[in-house]
């Protein structure tokens, strides 16, 4: 099927150089998908650990218990990209449980 471009309000068929580089410009948006999914993960995955940095520090009144599950869940977050190495895996991914 052929593409079609507007020129001032009218419909007109690209022509083969430019389906070409049309083509070429899709197939370049869906290959760079895994790494803006991958970058929107590990932006969400920043944000989390920096929220969470209150639990690191020595006068944030939790007890020892408490105290490990969060580091635990900090370091759940910081290994958490490990291993997502497709859009279908990032897009699936279970993220770690806050304490």
């Amino acid at each position: 099927m052929n593409k079609h471009k507007l020129v001032d309000g009218v419909k007109i068929a690209l022509t083969a150089e430019e389906e070409t580089a049309f083509a070429a410009r899709v197939k370049a948006w869906e290959d760079g998908a895994f790494d803006r999914s991958i970058v929107d993960l590990r932006d969400k995955r920043n944000h989390l650990l920096a929220s969470s940095d209150w639990t690191g520090l020595a006068d944030s009144a939790l007890t020892s218990e408490v105290s490990a599950k969060w580091k635990l869940y900090r370091q759940k977050l910081r290994d958490f990209p490990s291993g997502l190495t497709t859009e279908a895996k990032v897009k699936n991914a279970v993220w770690p449980t806050k304490p």
